[in-house]
């Protein structure tokens, strides 16, 4: 059923047309509620969770790796420095979301409604950042 007061089919999007090719009027009386909160397994709505669209939000991350090393002594007696470290940083290297459906982009951690009512509810958020970062700390 479409809103324009005619059927219409959910695959194609496309009015119903009767036998004589005109489009099949909507009889049909719906109420707002009935439309806005079933579940996606029964209408055209997708506002309510359903065991279609409700999954266990088990993850697996590698949330942050930091790799430092310090330059040996031996290495700086001609230099003006006393120490020099130097850092390799990565965040999000790795995260998979085991029981989503494959490039979902699922991630409990973020909310693409903030703090309010919605959050567990996941609206196309954009995936997390990767980010990679070098440090290097000279001490004179």
């Amino acid at each position: 059923m479409f809103v324009y007061s005619v059927y219409g089919n959910p695959n194609t999007y496309q009015p119903i047309l009767g036998a004589d090719g005109k489009t099949v009027p909507n009889t049909t009386q719906v109420m707002v509620n009935d439309v806005y909160f079933q579940s996606s397994g029964g209408s055209f709505a997708t506002n309510a969770p359903d065991e279609f669209s409700v999954f266990d939000a088990t993850t697996i991350r590698l949330r942050e790796i930091s790799l430092s090393y310090n330059l040996p002594k031996s290495f700086l007696t001609k230099s003006p420095f006393s120490a020099i470290n130097i850092s390799l940083t990565g965040r999000n290297l790795f995260y998979k979301a085991v029981n989503f459906p494959p490039n979902s982009n699922f991630d409990p951690e973020i909310s693409t409604y903030g703090t309010n009512n919605a959050s567990g509810f996941e609206f196309s958020s954009a995936p997390s950042t990767r980010r990679f970062g070098l440090s290097a700390k000279f001490t004179f």
